[in-house]
């Protein structure tokens, strides 16, 4: 339903803040959860890196910061996989 009322309007013009508000609400929740989510993936990933990385901290530290999730995704793919191995 929501949709149709952007759509409505912006087609006729009409595309003012109230009915642009009612498209971010019924939006804006799920993004809203999905951006915590990222972000608190980012955090888990930077102090895992500072806390238990005893090698390249510093570089890792770095490439997480600075590389935001795409970097966070890069630790946990190859860092954090690479050091919690199963026992053999």
């Amino acid at each position: 339903m929501t949709i149709d009322i952007i759509v409505s309007c912006y087609d006729s013009g009409q595309l003012t803040e109230e009915n642009s508000m009612e498209f971010l609400f019924g939006f804006g929740i799920l993004g809203s959860l999905i951006a915590l989510a990222l972000g608190l993936f980012w955090v888990w990933m930077l102090v895992d890196c500072l806390a238990n990385q005893s090698e390249d901290k510093l570089v890792w530290f770095l490439v997480i910061f600075f590389l935001n999730l795409l970097g966070a995704f890069l630790y946990y793919l190859l860092a954090r996989k690479k050091r919690i191995s199963p026992l053999a």
